[in-house]
């Protein structure tokens, strides 16, 4: 990132730290996986396949499935993962795989972690197209459906 875009980003990080949403982080997650099912896994050549991941993390929400049931099922769909042909699928599959962290469904942060669950999912975003378009398109997605600013 440019110092341009590491400004924007710090204010897009920022102003959706601020905003409402972040009071309720089961909103907030809602709002990331509704996000990825609109705008990240249409991208992808292997739509169906995040699909499946993406259930795996809303079963776990729902209480249908605990942390240890999701990293099994995650475990065992990774190693059906299709072959890969672009190093653009491999960073759609990398934020895939973070909405299905149990840490991170959780809003559990790991010693070793030194940003916010926010950050890590807006760095995934802007480095899946190394632009901010998604960035911003995330952020307007929460205005939008949440009406917060």
């Amino acid at each position: 990132m440019n110092n341009k875009e590491i400004y924007r980003f710090t204010t897009i990080l920022d102003a959706i730290e601020d905003s409402d949403i972040m009071d309720d982080y089961y909103k907030f997650i809602n709002c990331c996986i509704k996000f990825a099912q609109k705008k990240i896994i249409p991208i992808s050549n292997y739509a169906e396949y995040l699909e499946k991941l993406i259930q795996f993390s809303i079963c776990f929400l729902n209480g249908k499935i605990d942390a240890k049931t999701l990293n099994q099922s995650i475990n065992r769909a990774y190693q059906e993962k299709p072959i890969y042909h672009s190093d653009y699928d491999e960073k759609i599959l990398s934020i895939i795989l973070y909405l299905t962290n149990d840490d991170f469904l959780s809003n559990l942060t790991p010693e070793d972690q030194q940003d916010t669950h926010l950050s890590y999912f807006l760095n995934l975003l802007y480095e899946i197209q190394n632009n901010l378009i998604l960035c911003e398109e995330f952020y307007y997605f929460i205005i939008s459906t949440y009406n917060y600013d």
